[in-house]
């Protein structure tokens, strides 16, 4: 899944909220790096208004589609 970090939730476990670019919203619970390394061990941390891509097995939290320890796939910081 590609979408843009609208919020970030947690700053440990990188928990956060993308939205890709047909509108739709998904809750990143857990965010790894391909080494398996947690979100705040990364050396680079995505930010709110980067596009990232994520791998992980989707599912649903309360109506809300959700991907649980997601792997970081790449990522495109913000223009700023």
């Amino acid at each position: 899944v590609t979408g843009v970090i609208t919020s970030i939730v947690n700053t440990t476990y990188g928990n956060v909220y993308i939205t890709d670019a047909e509108g739709n919203t998904f809750y990143i619970y857990g965010l790894y790096d391909q080494l398996g390394t947690r979100y705040d061990g990364m050396a680079t941390k995505p930010a709110v208004g980067d596009t990232i891509t994520v791998f992980g097995v989707a599912g649903n939290y309360k109506g809300t589609a959700q991907i649980k320890n997601a792997t970081l796939i790449a990522y495109t910081a913000a223009a700023k």
